[in-house]
């Protein structure tokens, strides 16, 4: 499923070494649920997030459909 954030956030990751991955709502993402997690993957970036994290910052795409002129 397509998924772009709700607003921009700033996910960091690691204990030892710090990772930051900026999200901004004019990215879209793919997402693929499993039990309690969501997996988020864009172009060669991929991340984990708890469920509720995801619902709290993430929202499904719109398909925009093409218009035929005619």
């Amino acid at each position: 499923m397509k998924v772009r954030s709700k607003r921009a956030v700033l996910f960091s990751f690691g204990i030892d070494y710090k990772a930051y991955v900026h999200v901004y709502p004019q990215q879209k993402w793919e997402a693929y649920f499993f039990e309690d997690e969501v997996h988020l993957s864009r172009k060669g970036v991929s991340m984990c997030i708890r469920r509720a994290d995801f619902e709290k910052y993430f929202v499904e795409c719109a398909e925009r459909k093409a218009v035929q002129n005619e």
